[in-house]
Order: structure tokens, then sequence, then C-alpha cells
């Protein structure tokens, strides 16, 4: 039971939070950036929109492994998720996540460098 507990409670959390440092390996080093995280518990997984130019994607393709970093300070509280990645261009979802924060990185939800 309290491992049901502690799971909801980390589903919540991240919720709250919603960013997260994404942290991945490129084959020689680690790296983390911040990225708003889509929280889709019931399909146990976080989506975030990403550039192709930045190379998150071909990290990932390569080594799969990431690890989710959620943060509050001011409440003590704290996450931290490691799991498989996959990379897609799904238009559909992009397009159903697409938000006007996203504008400030892409002009549409068709452009072809935004993945998830």
């Amino acid at each position: 039971m309290a491992h049901d507990n502690d799971t909801a409670r980390a589903w919540d959390l991240a919720e709250k939070i919603s960013i997260a440092m994404l942290a991945s390996w490129d084959g020689r080093a680690l790296h983390a950036r911040p990225m708003s995280a889509h929280v889709a518990r019931d399909e146990n997984a976080f989506y975030f929109l990403a550039d192709r130019r930045h190379h998150k994607d071909d990290d990932m393709r390569s080594y799969p492994t990431v690890c989710l970093a959620f943060a509050d300070p001011g409440g003590q509280r704290y996450v931290s998720v490691t799991g498989e990645a996959q990379v897609s261009s799904d238009r559909a979802r992009i397009k159903e996540l697409w938000s006007p924060f996203a504008k400030a990185w892409w002009p549409s939800p068709d452009d072809p460098n935004l993945c998830l």
C-alpha cells in the first residue's frame, strides 16, 4: 500500500511542478536541460516538446535511458524518475500538447523541427 501512495504522490508532484530537468547521455557526457513536462499518468509517461536542431533526439535514440528531476525547493519536495525515452513525430499528439508557450520556440505545431 505504501508503494501505491508513493507512486501517486510522485505523479501529483510532477504534475504540480511541471518543469523537469531532463538528463540524457550522448556517449561521452551527461546533459541536463529544463523542459516543460506534459504528464500523462494514465499512459505512465511524460511528454516533452523538443527541437530536433538541439540533438536531444539523437542522444535518446542511441542512449534511451534518461532521468527526470522535478524540484520544488520552497516546499522541500523533489521527484526523480528514470526511464526509457522514445522520440516521436506524432503530429496529432504534438498538436494536442501545443500551447501559446510553445509558440515562443516554434511558429506552429507543424514545424518540421518539432518532435516529442
